[in-house]
């Protein structure tokens, strides 16, 4: 299964469970993308009813070679998320909502590449940073970005007259 498609027509009703492996060459199909290497698994459930199909996806791993927000050393993200999407059918060309994937009529195949991008790449933390904080970050880049950082605060004359004024 390394396409990230599911055979979905001619299954029979019940539970399906797939499973997929995530790693630098799933990465690599994407242009810009800020992760380039991970180890990831995807467990995918299909709960195929005949008329309310659902899809469950299951990830969790690490992402690799991310940088730090406080030092810029390379580190590693532990990610683990959870996502189900209900599957409708349609003969329009519909775009996927944030829970129903929209599958063609006389499609045989659900492709879920991106839709595993989007849950690994909503899975990184706002902030990334070294284990612990910055006690493990590189403290000499630390002290290097302290060096060269502006802390001034550039006050605008023209503000400091205006706030005579009273009204």
């Amino acid at each position: 299964m390394s396409d990230y498609q599911i055979k979905y027509k001619n299954i029979n009703i019940g539970l399906h469970f797939y499973k997929f492996n995530i790693n630098k060459s799933f990465f690599s199909l994407f242009d810009k993308s800020e992760i380039t290497d991970a180890e990831i698994e995807a467990n995918v459930i299909l709960n195929k009813k005949g008329h309310r199909d659902s899809l469950c996806i299951e990830i969790s791993g690490n992402i690799n070679n991310l940088l730090c927000d406080s030092c810029s050393s390379k580190i590693s993200i532990p990610i683990s998320s959870t996502s189900n999407f209900l599957i409708e059918f349609t003969d329009d060309n519909k775009t996927s909502l944030d829970d129903i994937i929209y599958v063609k009529n006389n499609s045989n195949k659900l492709c879920i590449k991106e839709i595993l991008f989007e849950l690994i790449v909503l899975s990184i933390p706002n902030k990334k940073t070294c284990e612990d904080g910055k006690d493990n970050c590189d403290q000499e880049m630390l002290k290097l970005i302290e060096q060269y950082s502006t802390k001034k605060k550039v006050v605008d004359e023209r503000w400091k007259e205006l706030k005579k004024l009273n009204f």
